[in-house]
């Protein structure tokens, strides 16, 4: 989903940022506004009733936001996507955009949600720590908050938002190459959020950031190109793995040094993996192989590998 925010924010420009885990699940950043997200993902037919957890665990952390001043609600959007169905008449319909079904109501979903706290007799701690948080504000602070909740119910889940990246891949790179484009951008993103989420990367993703990236990987599907996979550029290689290999023998029988020897199977461990990749993905054109070999033998001719590859693989 994540992914897919950033993708659809490139298509108006530059300034934005996009976190995850940050103020809510995804937290969006675009001209001086700010829209928090909150995800359910809930098995076909589950209903979010005035009483529902979803409901209730969403609205304290709002709730505690507002109450803590992290938020302006002034310049601050919260939108509630669930893949669940918010029956007519509840909370839930009344926060959502106006429908066939009825009009939008802030008013109405305040007394729905003040009736649910005052009925309800649970007593668990997570239950009693949602309703702290709702309690703690005032009715206006409370009809304030109300009044920036979209709450979009029976939302694509998972499989569609991979459909709908797949389509706009298929827009940029074509349909033959939209899947391994779409694995190489995904990669990165991944490795960014992880990043980002253990304190090790510079803040949000930024769409000068990710307009960077995506220029890259794209580029990578050009005609006159072939994607190099960074993971398979950090791959080295055990000579003792290789030792039986042709082009280990011949270059032991030539006197070369064991450096040079294990520069060799690094390339040669290297050429194999991303040729294969190349080749699973259906990404060579007639010809292209034998450039890249080409290229490989004229980079280093103590390097055979591209000459043994074939012979070996």
């Amino acid at each position: 989903m994540a992914l897919l925010v950033c993708v659809e924010h490139l298509q108006t420009g530059l300034d934005w940022t996009v976190a995850i885990e940050a103020g809510d699940d995804i937290e969006t950043v675009r001209d001086a506004s700010t829209d928090w997200w909150q995800l359910k993902h809930r098995a076909p037919g589950t209903r979010m009733t005035d009483a529902s957890s979803d409901l209730w665990k969403t609205l304290r952390i709002w709730a505690t936001a507002v109450s803590d001043q992290q938020i302006d609600l002034e310049r601050t959007n919260l939108f509630l996507l669930t893949t669940g169905i918010a029956p007519e008449g509840t909370v839930g319909s009344y926060l959502a955009p106006s429908r066939p079904g009825g009009p939008r109501s802030e008013a109405e979903a305040l007394k729905l949600l003040n009736t649910a706290r005052a009925n309800s007799a649970a007593k668990s701690p997570t239950t009693l720590a949602n309703f702290a948080a709702w309690d703690a504000l005032e009715t206006d602070q409370r009809l304030n908050l109300l009044k920036r909740i979209q709450v979009l119910d029976e939302a694509d889940n998972i499989t569609k938002a991979g459909d709908q990246l797949q389509g706009r891949a298929a827009l940029v790179v074509g349909h033959a190459h939209a899947q391994a484009f779409l694995q190489r951008l995904e990669g990165w993103f991944l490795q960014r959020c992880i990043a980002h989420l253990a304190g090790t990367a510079s803040g949000p993703v930024t769409g000068v950031e990710f307009d960077d990236i995506f220029d890259q990987r794209r580029n990578q599907f050009r005609p006159d190109n072939l994607p190099i996979d960074a993971d398979v550029v950090d791959l080295t290689g055990e000579v003792t793995e290789h030792t039986g290999k042709t082009f280990v023998r011949q270059l032991t029988l030539a006197g070369i040094g064991n450096a040079r020897i294990r520069m060799a199977v690094r390339d040669y461990v290297r050429a194999y993996e991303q040729r294969s990749r190349w080749s699973n993905e259906n990404l060579l054109r007639p010809g292209e192989l034998g450039g890249y070999e080409r290229r490989l033998v004229s980079r280093d001719p103590v390097c055979v590998t591209s000459r043994c590859c074939r012979r070996v693989s």
